[in-house]
């Protein structure tokens, strides 16, 4: 199985085989992440750690990142629909991901009380999901749960790097991570540089 239909939009998953005893591991990746981004310069980490751990695992891509479907009019008027949202993202995404998004995911893989494995927005993201839903851990790498402003001049910086052209540039190195590149990158940006959000 590579993907999961959720309310019509399809999510990118990759399985890892293991103990079926135990809850398995649930990586939930960073703003600008997707399921190929967890394995780099030859290691897959996701691997390591449920082999370290003696766990199955699951990977997925949010919507707009990896090989997952795209945010509609991602730079456009934000609009809720009855499940999914259209247009940029709301302060409110990643409450969405982990009260909405991430408990339909989890049923449709037929697991109950995973054991979060969260960095960045994933972290948050974790966090939020294990207020209000049962989890067997939570484990968290750089959860946003203050922002801080070297956290915003970096997010500007990204920006910058990513209109740079080229081969060396964001845009260039993230497309090979990403079906729609435009569509990871401004959905994430756009709103962490919003100024309603953290000013």
């Amino acid at each position: 199985m590579d993907s999961v239909i959720i309310h019509g939009t399809r999510l990118e998953v990759r399985h890892i085989p293991g103990p079926t005893g135990r809850s398995p591991l649930v990586f939930l990746h960073e703003g600008l992440g997707s399921v190929s981004m967890w394995t780099q310069r030859g290691r897959d980490w996701t691997m390591e750690l449920c082999n370290a751990t003696g766990r199955a695992g699951w990977v997925y891509s949010r919507r707009g990142y990896g090989c997952s479907d795209p945010v509609p009019d991602v730079r456009g008027a934000p609009h809720a629909g009855e499940f999914w949202h259209t247009g940029r993202h709301e302060p409110d995404y990643m409450h969405r991901e982990a009260l909405d998004v991430l408990p339909a995911l989890l049923e449709a893989l037929g697991i109950d009380a995973p054991v979060l494995v969260g960095h960045s927005d994933g972290a948050t993201i974790a966090l939020l999901h294990a207020s209000r839903h049962p989890v067997t851990a939570c484990v968290v790498m750089a959860p946003h749960v203050f922002v801080e402003d070297v956290s915003i001049r970096s997010i500007e910086q990204a920006r910058s790097a990513y209109m740079q052209p080229g081969e060396q540039g964001l845009r260039s190195r993230l497309a090979r991570h990403h079906r729609d590149v435009d569509n990871a990158f401004w959905q994430w940006n756009d709103i962490w540089l919003d100024p309603i959000l953290f000013r």
